[in-house]
């Protein structure tokens, strides 16, 4: 019996990279903003046959480190057969298809942000300098007051409730 594929379109594996400038707040804590570093073929630093070398270089020369697969033990990615080759995505989502066509994937956020919290947790990666978060919530503050001269506008308060909310949860994180 053959076995079951995604109607997926294949994608690389990738690693996650953090920086010492990229955070978010979450539930009043400050949490890596990771990025997603494809190993696409012939791309951005990886060669035809594979190798990321030079595209690890060139990060760590723009201040990102790279974490390995099983940094947490378990992989972060997971690898689900598809048609023409294999779907990558996180271990905090599950592929979904509805009817023979991909939709959007079942996400578990609350274990993707106690991933994130670990890897502070353990020091992999350190809290943020103190000047990082005075700019992100300078950020937010501009951006607060950016919608909030929108108010006026129908819909726009509710936004501008969000936006005071996680200003509120920035300065008590900090």
């Amino acid at each position: 019996m053959e076995e079951q594929k995604l109607p997926h379109v294949p994608t690389p594996p990738f690693y996650f990279a953090w920086h010492p400038a990229r955070w978010q707040c979450v539930g009043g804590r400050w949490l890596p903003l990771l990025k997603t570093v494809r190993l696409d073929l012939g791309v951005g630093g990886v060669d035809k046959e594979g190798d990321h070398t030079l595209a690890r270089l060139d990060d760590e020369k723009r201040g990102w480190h790279w974490l390995p697969w099983d940094i947490d033990g378990d992989p972060y990615i997971r690898e689900w057969p598809c048609v023409g080759g294999s779907y990558h995505c996180t271990r905090w989502e599950t592929p979904r298809q509805v009817g023979g066509m991909p939709v959007q994937p079942t996400v578990d956020e609350k274990g993707w942000h106690e991933f994130l919290a670990r890897l502070v947790d353990r020091g992999i990666v350190p809290l943020p300098d103190q000047s990082v978060a005075d700019l992100l919530v300078d950020n937010q503050r501009h951006r607060v007051e950016h919608v909030a001269a929108e108010s006026h506008k129908p819909g726009v308060l509710p936004i501008l409730e969000r936006e005071q909310a996680r200003l509120a949860e920035m300065r008590a994180a900090k």
